[in-house]
């Protein structure tokens, strides 16, 4: 008879949740890590020895939101109707926005807040003084989006504590912000990544076990001399931007297979060609690779075999050898289609 959910820990996507009838069922933790804003419906029903919903960070996130359908009823009690479940959510849930414009605030934060783990809201941290954010170390999960944007005394940032962000994570304008070492917990993000003109930015690390970006990925206007992140990433659902790095080469992702939109390489003079991203298959819409004087070839991208929108390649002073782009565009091994092909030949030729 089903006792737990264990083994269930790694889904972190589920559309429909449906429940029902497993009379020897007690244990539904494993479920903690799911990201609730993908859950279309959820049905938790006649479990007669069910009783800990309300301990279930998914499940806690999904029906607080009032606009969110689906039902619980016939469990055992502690998880008989939504308003009990929710009930017990609130001990470690905090409903609102939390926006830290200086240190005290987030100094005092754990103080007033001793059992808030699962934000329903966004964060914002942006300020003057803003120099650590260790005090927040108890937040597990966020359900809109976190923004650490214009904090001009912040040196690195380490949340690793972090397990779900349902909307974006936007790092921005941190102009000494040197080392961003962290966010190893997280398992999903609902949005776009965006790191971007943190001037000295030289040292990412992290974010090793998110598998799936839901929206875009963009890294731009940094260093970025050391990178080593993302080692579990398989998809990025929007587009991959790096642009106006001073990166010496692409971020090596070893499991990265598709993009579903674009992927832009602009501006980055010291990035020398594009075997990093030897893994990806798929590109859902163009590949824009312009201002890059480093590249030489399109070595890495022999693995590509869907480019269905345009292929732009733009100022790029020392790209002169096109094996890759010949063999596929002219044999039917590939079924690489670029809107603009025939033009850019014929510039070619």
């Amino acid at each position: 008879m089903l006792t737990s959910l264990n083994g269930l820990d790694n889904v972190v996507s589920l559309e429909y949740l449906i429940i029902k009838m497993n009379e020897m069922l007690t244990d539904i933790s494993a479920l903690d890590n799911v990201n609730q804003n993908l859950m279309l419906n959820a049905s938790i029903t006649n479990n007669s020895s069910l009783s800990m919903c309300g301990q279930v960070a998914s499940i806690c996130a999904y029906f607080a939101d009032s606009t969110n359908p689906g039902t619980i009823s016939a469990n055992a009690p502690g998880c008989t109707t939504r308003p009990e479940v929710t009930s017990h959510c609130s001990t470690n849930q905090c409903t609102g926005d939390l926006n830290f414009f200086d240190q005290a605030a987030i100094n005092r934060w754990p103080t007033d807040n001793p059992n808030c783990q699962h934000i329903i809201g966004n964060i914002t941290v942006s300020r003057a003084d803003i120099m650590d954010l260790s005090p927040l170390q108890q937040i597990l999960t966020v359900s809109g989006n976190i923004n650490i944007e214009m904090n001009p005394l912040l040196t690195t940032i380490q949340m690793n504590h972090i397990i779900d962000i349902g909307g974006d994570l936007n790092i921005n304008d941190n102009i000494i912000l040197n080392t961003l070492n962290g966010f190893n917990g997280l398992l999903t993000l609902g949005g776009s990544m965006i790191i971007n003109n943190n001037i000295i930015l030289h040292t990412l690390i992290g974010f090793n076990n998110i598998q799936n970006i839901i929206d875009n990925l963009y890294l731009g206007n940094g260093t970025f001399s050391t990178v080593n992140a993302f080692q579990a990433l398989t998809h990025i659902n929007g587009t991959y931007s790096i642009i106006g790095t001073e990166m010496m080469a692409i971020p090596t992702i070893p499991n990265l297979v598709s993009i579903g939109k674009n992927l832009n390489i602009s501006s980055n003079p010291n990035i020398s060609n594009l075997s990093p991203l030897q893994s990806l298959t798929h590109l859902g819409e163009s590949l824009n690779l312009s201002s890059c004087n480093s590249i030489v070839n399109l070595t890495g991208l022999e693995g590509l075999t869907t480019l269905s929108g345009t292929l732009y390649l733009d100022q790029n002073l020392n790209l002169y050898q096109f094996e890759w782009l010949t063999e596929s565009c002219f044999s039917r091994k590939y079924s690489i289609i670029p809107k603009r092909i025939n033009d850019f030949l014929g510039r070619i030729k």
